[in-house]
């Protein structure tokens, strides 16, 4: 089968992880895959050499209107085209602006269009125009696909009559071992955004955070425009040791400032503060 997946960008990301291991391993099974991208940035993770990877270089413009109009209109042409030059058996496409754009793009088309929808709209903030767009192109897609029931449920009856629900992929190694006997433990993963609740988990486990006293060390997941301020306000609930990942987001200054300030703040160690690529700086 030849399939062609379509997302904005490949940065570090939930989406973006979630679109390199399935082009990965649909080559590995023999499959084509073509995958696209609105963006021109090097991968974050790992892509087979065999996926062909078409970056159509059209960067987002969010103001003026009238320059983001023209950027949308532009990416859904050259869009168009790229899809037309790979003739895919199936189109997939990726997060909410993307899939808007891919079935605009697709449109009388003869090929399978799947929308993957990765948030929770009732607590993505979107604005009307795209909300209008997404109201009226998810109709014309031939599947929605939501990674759980209660994304799915957010949609209209008619939506949830073509939806199908794929939980997240996991990929453990061959050689992963049980975990070992100790302290318990509490994952949350995900950007600090407001629609991905961390608010909601962090006020939960300050009405019992006295009933766990042995928890030792919490890993804060960072790359905001307001890092030390969440470091400092998460302070003010716990003298815990922190760790924290930047998610590749400081520049070499930001890296040099940013840990000075970090360390009154009990922070051990800080993973992945600058982009791979930053030899000179590092």
């Amino acid at each position: 089968m030849n399939i062609c997946l379509v997302i904005s960008a490949l940065p570090a990301g939930g989406a973006e992880r979630i679109v390199t291991s399935i082009a990965n391993h649909w080559v590995e099974k023999g499959e084509t895959v073509t995958l696209v991208t609105f963006d021109s940035g090097q991968p974050y993770y790992r892509l087979d050499e065999r996926v062909d990877l078409r970056q159509l270089d059209i960067p987002s413009v969010g103001r003026p209107v009238h320059r983001a109009v023209s950027s949308s209109l532009q990416r859904v042409s050259s869009l168009r085209r790229t899809i037309r030059d790979c003739n895919p058996d199936l189109v997939i496409s990726f997060l909410v602006k993307t899939n808007i754009l891919t079935v605009l793009a697709t449109a009388g088309m003869r090929m399978p269009v799947v929308v993957s929808e990765r948030n929770n709209p009732e607590r993505q903030g979107l604005r009307p125009l795209w909300s209008f767009l997404r109201r009226r192109t998810y109709d014309r897609a031939t599947k929605l696909v939501t990674p759980s029931k209660g994304v799915l449920d957010c949609f209209p009856e008619h939506l949830r009559q073509k939806g199908q629900v794929i939980p997240n992929p996991v990929d453990l190694p061959d050689n992963i071992v049980p975990r070992v006997p100790g302290p318990p433990g509490l994952i949350a993963v995900g950007r600090l955004d407001e629609q991905k609740g961390f608010d909601l988990l962090l006020e939960a486990y300050r009405r019992i955070e006295k009933e766990f006293p042995d928890w030792p060390i919490y890993k804060i997941k960072l790359g905001t425009p307001d890092d030390l301020e969440i470091v400092r306000e998460l302070r003010k609930y716990t003298d815990a040791v922190f760790r924290v990942d930047a998610n590749c987001a400081w520049t070499v200054d930001e890296t040099i400032r940013n840990s000075h300030e970090l360390k009154p703040l009990n922070v051990q160690f800080i993973e992945q503060p600058m982009a791979a690529d930053q030899w000179e700086g590092m």
